[in-house]
C-alpha cells in the first residue's frame, strides 16, 4: 500500500511540475496591461428589472399634493403656500381633513362610482386593467380623508386647474415617442391608474428607450404570484420569469407579454 501511494504522489508531482514547465516556456506578451484595461472592453450588461407585484400594488396612484402625515391644526402647524417662506411645511394642510370618509379602513372597488363625504361628492373610480384581473382597486383611508376634503378644490399652481380637476382628468400623462412607436397610446391618466399600472409604463419605457441608445442585456424578476387561504402559490418566493437574453425582437415581446401578465 506504501508503494502504490508514493507512486501515486510521484505521478502527481510529475504532472504539476509539467505544467509549471509549460507555463514557463509560453511566449511573454509584448505589451503591458494597467487598470484601465478593466474599462476599455465593451461588454453587454446583464439587467434584471425586479417587478413589486404584491397587492399594495392595486393602491391608486396618489397626486403629488397628497402628504399622507398632513395634518390640519391652525395652531400648531398653520398654513404657509408659499414653498419660498422659511415657515413652510407642506404637512401643515389649510382646511380639515373630511372625517372617516366612507366608513372606516381602505376602500376597494370594482367599478367607478360617485361617492358623498362630508357634504363634497367624488369620483371614486377603478383601474380598467386591475378590474380586468378580477381584482379591486385600493384607496388607502388617508387618502380618502384627504381626497373628500376641500383642499383638492385649491389650484396651488394657479394654472386654472384644482387638484381635483388634475386627479379625474384622463389624458394628462404622455408617453415617449419610443412607446408611441411601439403601438401604445400617446396619453394615458397620471391618477386614475393603479401603482401596479403605472410600474408596467414606467418598466416600458426603461426598456424601450434604454434598447435605442445602448446594448443591454434584459430579464424580468417579479414577487410571488397569490395567496391561496393565506398561503403563497408560489412557496419558493420570487423568481426570474423573463432569463436575461440579448435584446431581440423575441426578447422584446417576451418581456413585453411578462409585464402585462403582471397584477397586484
Amino acid at each position: 500500500m506504501m508503494r502504490k501511494s508514493n507512486a501515486r504522489y510521484q505521478r502527481a508531482s510529475w504532472i504539476l511540475g509539467s505544467l509549471t514547465a509549460a507555463w514557463l516556456l509560453l511566449p511573454v506578451a509584448t505589451g503591458t496591461a494597467d487598470d484601465t484595461d478593466l474599462f476599455t472592453n465593451q461588454v453587454a450588461p446583464n439587467v434584471v428589472l425586479v417587478f413589486d407585484n404584491s397587492g399594495s400594488m392595486n393602491n391608486i396612484v396618489w397626486h403629488p399634493a397628497f402628504q399622507p402625515d398632513g395634518v390640519y391644526d391652525p395652531v400648531g402647524c398653520p398654513f404657509v403656500a408659499d414653498p419660498s417662506d422659511p415657515g413652510y411645511d407642506p404637512t401643515c394642510l389649510e382646511l380639515p381633513l373630511c372625517d372617516d370618509p366612507l366608513g372606516s379602513g381602505d376602500h376597494t372597488t370594482l367599478a367607478g362610482s360617485s361617492e358623498s363625504a362630508c357634504t363634497n361628492t367624488r369620483e371614486v373610480f377603478a383601474d380598467p386593467a386591475v378590474q380586468a384581473d378580477g381584482n379591486s382597486t385600493t384607496w388607502s383611508h388617508s387618502y380618502l380623508e384627504w381626497y373628500f376634503s376641500e383642499n383638492v378644490e385649491k389650484d396651488p399652481d394657479g394654472d386654472g386647474n384644482t387638484i381635483e380637476d388634475d386627479i379625474v382628468a384622463t389624458g394628462n400623462g404622455s408617453r415617449s415617442q419610443c412607446l408611441i412607436d411601439a403601438g401604445k397610446s400617446p396619453s394615458y391618466e397620471l391618477y386614475r391608474r393603479a401603482r401596479v399600472t403605472a410600474a408596467k409604463d414606467i418598466t416600458r419605457e426603461v426598456i424601450c428607450n434604454t434598447a435605442q441608445v445602448a446594448e443591454i442585456r434584459y430579464g424580468l424578476a417579479k414577487f410571488f404570484t397569490k395567496t391561496f387561504f393565506g398561503f403563497p402559490l408560489d412557496p419558493e418566493g420570487g423568481w426570474v420569469n423573463v432569463p436575461v437574453d440579448d435584446y431581440s425582437i423575441a426578447q422584446a415581446q417576451a418581456l413585453e407579454d411578462a409585464i402585462e401578465a403582471v397584477e397586484g
